[in-house]
């Protein structure tokens, strides 16, 4: 049985962002924060995200799930979003957690695991599922995909890239080649339990992930197909069932 879901915003002007609520029966106090991959990886993990809301508010837990500025049914543009934006968005919802709970687990997927650690919000809970160690890499990645897509190497557009129709502007370029994970994973409030979940055929972490594993109080190794390459919806009860 699917749990209710509360829709609406928080913030005003053409600073909203939209915000969906999936509220246990019965409340424990606890409350997840998931933040969904970026671009069209979106597209892939929502099934997943919308089911792994709905498997924690089974638990009693309340799931909040959101759009980030330029996406979804927030407002503004892609093209004029930024990573800087994109970490606000993240603390202003965890914010707005506080009223549904006094114990805030945030879940990251892919590139939003690199926002929520640079966020560095004081939780106590930051889960990140199958993060990358940087946002070069993640550009990389897109840029990688770009270019099997066309067979013609990068589509520019207006000195920016598009990438499956979301747009990313040099200048948010830049702001997420500022983005490492070994490095901002040492910001993180001490009392914050920081796990990661890898999905993929890996059994360990590269050397050069290292301050990662250190922080780290737990890693988890998933082995299936990442979520991330498929070109449709895609589910993963092996993910969900971490939680």
């Amino acid at each position: 049985m699917e749990t209710p879901t509360e829709c609406g915003y928080i913030g005003s002007g053409n600073q909203k962002l939209h915000v969906s609520v999936y509220k246990p029966e019965k409340a424990s106090g606890a409350v997840a924060l998931i933040c969904d991959p970026l671009c069209e990886e979106r597209r892939c993990a929502l099934r997943t995200s919308v089911r792994l809301a709905d498997h924690l508010s089974q638990k009693g837990i309340c799931a909040v799930r959101f759009d980030y500025t330029g996406t979804g049914d927030s407002s503004g543009l892609h093209a004029e979003a930024s990573a800087s934006k994109w970490i606000g968005d993240i603390q202003s919802v965890a914010r707005e957690c506080a009223a549904f709970g006094n114990s805030l687990h945030i879940i990251a997927l892919r590139a939003s695991a690199l926002l929520a650690t640079a966020a560095a919000i004081d939780c106590q809970q930051l889960t990140l599922v199958a993060p990358l160690k940087s946002g070069t890499e993640y550009l990389h990645q897109l840029d990688l995909r770009n270019r099997v897509k066309s067979q013609a190497g990068n589509m520019q557009l207006d000195n920016a890239s598009d990438f499956g129709g979301f747009i990313i502007s040099q200048e948010n370029r830049k702001q997420l080649e500022t983005l490492d994970l070994c490095n901002d994973c040492k910001k993180l409030p001490a009392l914050c339990q920081l796990d990661i979940i890898v999905i993929g055929a890996g059994k360990a972490l590269p050397p050069a992930w290292t301050p990662v594993q250190e922080r780290a109080a737990n890693v988890t190794f998933i082995r299936e197909m990442p979520f991330w390459g498929q070109t449709d919806y895609f589910e993963s009860s092996q993910l969900i069932n971490c939680f």
